[in-house]
């Protein structure tokens, strides 16, 4: 999947809401927002963490704009995912999003418009193309 942002109506996107894969951990999704990105009313999203929303509640009850990581097993889609994210009675969508540099398959940036542009811009990384190191429990590092 790899790291994408949506901007979309119905989503709280204010600061930097993201969502990639947990390359060490196959078919694992997290998304990663603010307290104040979080969906108010997602009957999926509440049902799936079901004391997420006390503390969402809480934290913003303390003026605490926490950051919130949740992780999604099951490789879930793009669509699935952006299910989670967004407010019920609005339907995610990929008009607007963008494919960065570093991300693309041609080293450019892309406006995307649809899930199908996505997939055509954006570069999948093969588990035998990833650096690895970082999570390398020996010490010293072994090349």
């Amino acid at each position: 999947m790899g790291v994408f942002s949506i901007n979309s109506p119905g989503i709280h996107y204010q600061e930097k809401m993201f969502v990639h894969n947990m390359n060490y951990w196959d078919g694992c999704r997290v998304i990663e927002f603010y307290v104040k990105e979080i969906p108010i009313n997602n009957e999926k999203l509440y049902s799936r963490f079901p004391t997420l929303k006390a503390e969402v509640e809480k934290l913003k009850a303390e003026d605490n704009n926490a950051r919130i990581n949740l992780v999604l097993t099951g490789n879930p889609s793009y669509e699935e995912v952006a299910s989670y994210i967004v407010e019920d009675g609005f339907e995610p969508t990929f008009d607007g999003m963008r494919v960065w540099d570093n991300e693309s398959i041609d080293g450019q940036i892309h406006t995307v418009h649809s899930a199908e542009e996505w997939y055509k811009y954006y570069k999948y990384y093969k588990p035998e193309e990833l650096d690895w190191s970082f999570i390398n429990p020996i010490l010293p590092r072994e090349e």
